[in-house]
C-alpha cells in the first residue's frame, strides 16, 4: 500500500551504525520548484503500484494509491496535525499529530475506525546526543541518527542499519514539512539512497539493498533499479518518478 516499494527500500524499517560514503553528499542548490507527482513501482514478481501526491503550493495535501486508498493531509495552520485514510471512499485510520514548544513531531496516535483493535502509538523523543529514539506501542524502539538532513543509521536490539547516499537531489526535495514525512514513512531525505548494510548481533555487516538511479538535468532521479538479496545483486523493483 502507501508508499510500499520505494519506502522498502529507503526504510525497511530503518535499522546501523553513522557511516556515509567517501565524501558526505552535498545537496544540489535548488534552482526549481520540481515535486514528485507520480511514482510507478514495479516490483520483479508483483503488480504494479503507482502512487500520486498532490499539493497545494509547497503542501502535500493528498496521497492516493491503488485499491481505491487515498489519504488526506490536513493541516493547522502551517502544521500538519490530521491524516485520513481511506479505501475506497470509506474512512479506515485517522492519525493525529502533536509537537513540542520547538515545533518537532513528538507523537503521532493512529486510531483504526469501526475497530475493536487497540490504535497505534508512536512517540519521538529528540536526544542530547543529536540522534532520535522512535517507538511504537512501547514495544518497538529505533535510535536514528542524522547527517545533512539524511538517515545514516538506525539501531534496535540486536540490528544496525547503515544508509549511504548519492549527492543528489530527492524528489521530495521541494515538499514542505520533510521531517515530518520521514518521520511517517515517507522516503525524505537531502540525497537519495544508494546502498543500505545491515549488521545483526555485532556480526560483519551486510549488503542487502543498492540501487542504481538516472537523473534529469535538474540532478532529480527519473527511475531506479532497487537490487536486493545477497550483496544487493538481486533485482528486486523498478521505479520511475514523474514531476509536475
Amino acid at each position: 500500500m502507501k508508499k510500499i516499494i520505494f519506502a522498502l527500500f529507503v526504510f525497511p524499517f530503518l535499522l546501523t551504525s553513522c557511516s556515509s560514503d567517501d565524501d558526505s553528499p552535498s545537496p544540489i542548490p535548488i534552482e526549481n520548484s520540481l515535486k514528485l507527482k507520480t511514482q510507478i513501482s514495479t516490483p520483479s514478481d508483483g503488480e504494479v503500484v503507482t502512487s500520486n501526491y498532490i499539493y497545494d503550493g509547497n503542501k502535500l495535501i493528498k496521497f492516493t494509491g491503488d485499491h481505491g486508498l487515498h489519504e488526506d493531509y490536513l493541516y493547522t495552520g502551517e502544521f500538519l496535525t490530521d491524516i485520513n485514510e481511506y479505501i475506497n471512499d470509506e474512512l479506515v485510520t485517522t492519525s493525529n499529530l502533536t509537537y513540542d514548544s520547538n515545533n518537532r513531531l513528538i507523537n503521532v496516535t493512529k486510531n483504526f475506525v469501526g475497530s475493536s483493535s487497540e490504535g497505534m502509538i508512536t512517540t519521538i523523543t529528540y536526544n542530547d546526543d543529536d540522534t532520535v529514539t522512535y517507538n511504537i506501542n512501547n514495544e518497538l524502539e529505533y535510535i536514528y541518527t542524522f547527517l545533512d538532513g539524511n538517515i545514516v543509521s538506525a539501531v534496535d536490539t540486536n540490528k544496525t542499519n547503515t544508509y549511504y547516499y548519492d549527492n543528489k537531489n530527492n524528489p521530495f526535495t521541494n515538499v514542505d514539512h520533510k521531517e515530518v514525512l520521514g518521520f511517517l514513512g515517507y522516503p525524505v531525505t537531502t540525497n537519495n539512497l544508494t546502498t543500505l548494510t545491515q549488521t545483526v548481533n555485532a556480526n560483519q555487516p551486510n549488503v542487502i539493498r543498492t540501487v542504481e538511479y538516472s537523473y534529469s538535468s535538474d540532478n532529480y532521479p527519473i527511475s531506479a533499479t532497487v537490487f536486493s538479496g545477497a550483496l544487493g545483486s538481486e533485482e528486486f523493483a523498478t521505479i520511475e518518478f514523474i514531476y509536475e
